[in-house]
């Protein structure tokens, strides 16, 4: 099988993101099973080739380019990029608008990573938050299947329309779990250079929905703890201003992927404050390592998220999270077997062999 997946992902920029996390994750294990994966995303010049013979097509010259600028290039790439005959797989609903175009894919398949309107609205008001709306329709009526990554997307995109609500379908989110293992978090820190102290981690994107300023408040109800973060967004300003005078908080600014691991290891916790979440592929990278995770219950998280046995679910208040990381420290240790465990399924192999069949099913009903 040959497939096409499409995201405004850069290979090369040591950034964490999530969707990079997914797109890489998922397109290395169908090369592992067999299948020829193409990546159309963005900051390269030329095609090259990734490791497991991925190859890599930029759309994009942008290193980091925002979602307009990513769906533009599709609109001009789109008739002529070499993907006849592939699955066209695409990771936001309006990036499968410009492919509608071609009448030589094998299928088109998006996932949904969570519903992106409400961030829309709030980032750039109700005009554009309008016309993404209108290309989401067009896309999921076009979409052969739609994936999503929990059940509250699904059941609002059924809602939404449920004349294609056969077509949207559960998935999940994966995890290398090669890559992220438990190892010595005295270690981990020591090469990070934090402090040997009990550790609560941030890992991700700074904007709004992710609620920073509800952990960095709670934290200071933990005064025998350190804070590590480590991201980028428009936050950041924010939260270098808030941090000014604390001893006790690290901004590591944006981390490469190999540097995930080990700042995952270092930690006793990862809180994720959220107000929405779809599936965050880092609380299932941070079980992956052992680590515990803290949460508020959005998206995904309370299938995943055990209470007492790999993290804590609480709301998104102040004395409540504070409350949670506290019993995520003092139980850490104990936790790791558990935590690791709880995402053993989660492996990307396993996950590709799952969305394999979601592929199988869309060139059915394509044809």
């Amino acid at each position: 099988m040959q497939v096409a997946l499409v995201a405004g992902v850069n290979p090369t920029l040591a950034k964490a993101s999530g969707i990079r996390s997914h797109v890489l994750g998922l397109g290395g294990a169908l090369s592992r099973l067999g299948h020829e994966v193409t990546i159309l995303g963005s900051g390269l010049t030329t095609p090259t080739k990734l490791d497991g013979g991925i190859r890599f097509l930029p759309v994009c010259r942008a290193s980091k380019p925002s979602s307009y600028q990513f769906l533009a290039s599709l609109f001009r790439r789109a008739r002529t990029v070499p993907i006849g005959d592939h699955v066209l797989h695409v990771h936001r609903p309006d990036d499968l608008v410009p492919f509608l175009i071609r009448r030589d894919l094998a299928t088109r398949v998006m996932t949904v990573h969570g519903d992106p309107r409400p961030g829309i609205r709030e980032r750039h008001g109700v005009a554009v938050s309008s016309v993404y709306s209108l290309m989401e329709e067009v896309a999921v009526r076009a979409a052969h299947r739609t994936i999503v990554l929990d059940a509250r997307t699904q059941h609002d995109l059924r809602g939404r329309y449920p004349r294609e609500a056969r077509r949207v379908v559960r998935g999940t989110g994966g995890v290398d779990l090669g890559r992220f293992q438990v190892r010595s978090r005295s270690e981990s820190r020591a090469a990070l250079g934090l402090l040997e102290a009990p550790t609560i981690a941030y890992v991700g994107r700074l904007t709004f929905e992710k609620n920073l300023a509800l952990l960095l408040t709670a934290f200071r109800r933990i005064p025998r703890a350190q804070l590590v973060v480590a991201g980028d967004g428009t936050g950041v300003p924010d939260l270098l201003k808030a941090i000014a005078s604390r001893s006790n908080t690290f901004f590591l600014g944006p981390v490469g992927h190999d540097v995930v691991p080990t700042l995952l290891n270092a930690a006793d916790v990862v809180a994720l404050p959220s107000l929405r979440e779809s599936m965050p592929e880092v609380c299932l990278e941070a079980l992956a390592c052992g680590t515990p995770v803290v949460a508020t219950r959005v998206g995904a998280l309370p299938d995943l998220i055990r209470t007492g046995e790999n993290g804590f679910l609480c709301d998104a208040e102040e004395e409540a999270l504070s409350t949670n990381l506290v019993l995520a420290l003092d139980r850490s240790s104990s936790m790791r077997d558990a935590c690791r465990t709880s995402v053993l399924a989660f492996g990307w192999d396993e996950v590709a062999k799952a969305v394999v069949r979601i592929y199988g099913d869309a060139v059915q009903d394509g044809c």
